[in-house]
């Protein structure tokens, strides 16, 4: 499994390639929190890019979920995943999603998960 983490500006973004398991989950969760705590309580984006992740095990994907229990005590104001492929969404809306808190929507691309982004910065603006 490879993955890549930038940030620009308030967003956030993961990629991630190939299979994963509770270790490299840790090891993303554990940089994202690091990177997440840094912005001291500012306000910020995450995009997830799952388009090339071909699965994952039942433990990664409890890591995952444990980091978003964590993520609805942060300022969070929306996440966005990229993920073509609907049995994976559902696997990890169904694995990994146990909260409502958070504001959180599905696109097949990044253009359109950015410009979401872009309408609710709009939207808190106004």
């Amino acid at each position: 499994m490879k993955y890549d983490i930038e940030v620009k500006d308030a967003v956030i973004k993961l990629s991630m390639f190939g299979s994963f398991n509770l270790d490299i989950t840790r090891t993303i969760t554990k940089k994202l929190r690091a990177i997440i705590e840094e912005l001291n309580n500012q306000p910020f984006y995450i995009l997830v890019d799952l388009s090339t992740v071909e699965g994952g095990t039942p433990d990664g994907f409890e890591q995952g979920r444990q980091f978003n229990l964590w993520l609805d005590s942060q300022n969070l104001k929306a996440k966005a995943i990229i993920c073509t492929s609907p049995l994976f969404k559902h696997i990890s809306e169904s694995r990994v999603r146990t909260s409502d808190i958070q504001l959180i929507e599905y696109f097949d691309n990044e253009t359109d998960a950015r410009r979401w982004f872009e309408k609710l910065s709009l939207e808190n603006v106004s």
